[in-house]
């Protein structure tokens, strides 16, 4: 039968000595992979708010489509009217009089606030969807989405047909 001082002399735990060696193999295996994962948190960031902005396009076309009439996407400032530039957010209308433009006999449809900052929305800040599907005042072009030295780019045919493809 043991007694409480016979186990006096044996302690169970970790030195000082393996606590300073853990903490400073932890510090190095966290320096090298923080930034790896922050440029993982970039392309995450661009790839959503890429996939966003193709969404709105996608929807553009089809309320053309559904409602037979020209639909209308565009950079917004203020939510109601074509202002602005893409970082300030944009908006998709149905365009009831056919005129091309953006004013109050129109249906709004979406709303889309700013995208996060650090991302870039850069080309013509307009987009146009014919009832066939096709675009109308855009024609082919592409609109690139930056953050952070990574790029994608919407190309949008002629067909009205977007695609992405990497900057």
């Amino acid at each position: 039968m043991k007694t409480p001082l016979s186990t006096v002399g044996r302690q169970a735990g970790f030195t000082l000595l393996e606590l300073m060696v853990t903490v400073a193999v932890a510090t190095i295996l966290l320096a090298i992979a923080v930034p790896s994962f922050q440029d993982v948190i970039r392309r995450n960031r661009l790839a959503a708010a890429t996939n966003d902005f193709l969404a709105s396009i996608y929807y553009t076309r089809s309320e053309a489509v559904k409602e037979d009439k020209r639909a209308i996407m565009c950079a917004s400032s203020n939510g109601s009217t074509c202002t602005g530039s893409w970082a300030d957010g944009w908006i998709v209308v149905v365009d009831s009089n056919q005129n091309d433009e953006v004013n109050e006999t129109d249906k709004l449809v979406l709303v889309r606030e700013a995208p996060p900052s650090g991302i870039s929305i850069e080309g013509k800040t307009k987009i146009a969807y014919m009832p066939s599907g096709r675009v109308a005042s855009f024609g082919h072009g592409t609109i690139t989405i930056g953050a952070s030295g990574h790029t994608k780019k919407i190309i949008i045919s002629t067909s009205g047909r977007p695609r992405v493809e990497d900057g």
